[in-house]
């Protein structure tokens, strides 16, 4: 059986479960009932010689005995039947978890009465079973919930007094001795005696309870964290393969991809050698090696670029934040001449504010922002716009949601700020958005326009984003363009230095 911790009605419902299924309740039954048969025993060798066994008060008492005994085989049967019924549910629902506390507490309350019943015979006031409701006050307190074991105490209490007060006044006769010898001295008569016993019962009772149910409360609070810890380990254990299983197909990728390009290269290179091409077509052969050993040296670079990012320790960025405007101003100047060769205008909608730190590390920062707006630009065919915005608010656009990718560690109540970067381009298929941050994704429009690419730019963003606690929005129609909107979180400081 499964626990859920997010149910409400949860109150240590393992440790209940299994005291129930153990069957704990039921073999303190026999142990009441063994020590009733030891009392009874003893009621009846130190009985005078002289008396007869018809004036001894046997019947009663293994009346009451018998009685505890049907009951218990009773609570047998009805708890295997349960215990066979919960074992085949693989998830706790809320009517088998109040079953269970019903049970309990019918239980409890069934053997105060009976307990009662039996301490009447033995002795009333006078008789040593009372030690009995104790063990009932402490098993009850550390399972079930707090305001349960109180109303079980409070009839407890009521159970002993009406028993107690009854024998006094005479409205429960005769009085049952548990030993002859006691029989002269009428303590059960004597109020100040009762009043003695019923505080002492009571005050056994709410005292236990007192210290049982902080000592419950500690317990829960330590299951509780341990229950949480071992939650995040889990998570922490599931990132891991997670992570491993990514390193492995981004390995058998990344050398599938490397191969394509050495092995035209090894190609084209013996047709020179083996001068199999000359003059004109060996020269435009030299160019393709060229073209084809710049795009295994930007594979090779992105591919590094990548692993140290996955890499890096997040923490770096704790002690040197990066300053968001002065980087973004670096990216538009390097991408400044690529976007003018292809007639694209950046514009950048900076609103007027001080210098941004944002929490990542500011090669990272560079890499990710580089990678969106080199693709903005490879991706649009121009002449157009390149807006880059920042606000402190997500983009308003009319361009369709495709995809929203929160970090795990992505809280929408800290501070952030929203960097957005809209292209003119060709636009995302949503066929392509389930892959889109994958290693050596290529979508469908790029593939039939014949852009070039490593298919790497966007898994460098993710992992960026995903170090810093952000979150990743892609808008974009096919043929209306594409909008990235990432959400940094903000650096804040006593004086907005990142060094101090």
């Amino acid at each position: 059986m499964v626990l859920d911790p997010s149910n409400p009605l949860r109150h240590r419902t393992a440790a209940l479960m299994s005291f129930l299924q153990l069957h704990w309740f039921i073999r303190l039954r026999w142990i009441i009932v063994l020590t009733g048969l030891s009392l009874l025993s003893l009621k009846y060798l130190s009985r005078p010689a002289d008396t007869s066994i018809r004036h001894t008060n046997i019947p009663p008492l293994l009346v009451i005995l018998a009685a505890v005994i049907v009951v218990n085989l009773l609570w047998m049967v009805w708890a295997r039947y349960w215990v066979h019924q919960t074992d085949s549910t693989e998830i706790q629902e809320p009517p088998i978890l109040r079953h269970y506390l019903h049970f309990a507490n019918a239980q409890v309350a069934a053997d105060l009465l009976l307990l009662t019943v039996t301490i009447r015979f033995t002795g009333g006031v006078e008789s040593p079973l009372t030690i009995f409701y104790l063990f009932h006050m402490v098993i009850g307190s550390l399972l079930l919930p707090a305001r349960h074991i109180v109303l079980q105490a409070c009839w407890l209490v009521a159970l002993f007094a009406l028993m107690a007060l009854g024998e006094m006044r005479g409205s429960l006769t005769p009085h049952y001795h548990l030993l002859e010898v006691a029989a002269a001295d009428q303590w059960f008569y004597n109020w100040r005696y009762v009043a003695a016993a019923i505080f002492t019962v009571a005050a056994a009772a709410f005292g236990i309870l007192y210290f049982t149910l902080h000592i419950a409360q500690r317990l829960d609070l330590q299951e509780n964290r341990l229950r949480q810890i071992n939650q995040e380990l889990r998570q922490s254990e599931e990132a891991i393969r997670e992570l491993q299983r990514r390193r492995s197909r981004f390995m058998q990728v990344a050398a599938h991809q490397l191969k394509s390009p050495l092995t035209v290269i090894e190609t084209l290179a013996t047709l020179i050698r083996d001068q199999l091409v000359t003059g004109l077509e060996a020269q435009d052969t030299s160019r393709k090696i060229i073209r084809r050993c710049r795009e295994g040296v930007q594979q090779v670079s992105e591919l590094l670029t990548l692993a140290r990012v996955q890499e890096a320790d997040p923490r770096r960025a704790l002690s040197e934040p990066a300053p968001l405007l002065d980087v973004l101003r670096h990216v538009v100047e390097r991408h400044l001449p690529t976007a003018q060769q292809k007639q694209l205008q950046i514009q950048c909608d900076l609103p007027e504010m001080d210098e941004v730190f944002v929490s990542t590390h500011r090669t990272d920062l560079a890499d990710c922002l580089g990678n969106l707006l080199d693709n903005a630009i490879k991706y649009s065919m121009g002449p157009g716009v390149i807006q880059i915005g920042i606000a402190d608010h997500p983009p308003v656009t009319d361009l369709p949601l495709l995809k929203s990718m929160p970090s795990m560690n992505y809280s929408p109540e800290s501070a952030s700020v929203w960097l957005s970067i809209q292209d003119p381009g060709i636009g995302i298929s949503p066929r392509d958005t389930r892959s889109l941050f994958e290693v050596f994704h290529r979508g469908e429009r790029a593939l039939a326009e014949g852009i070039t690419g490593t298919g790497l730019g966007l898994s460098i963003v993710r992992e960026v984003v995903d170090h810093c606690g952000g979150l990743i929005q892609v808008y974009s129609e096919i043929g209306r363009g594409s909008l990235f909107s990432i959400a940094l979180q903000r650096y804040t400081s006593s004086a907005n230095d990142p060094h101090t």
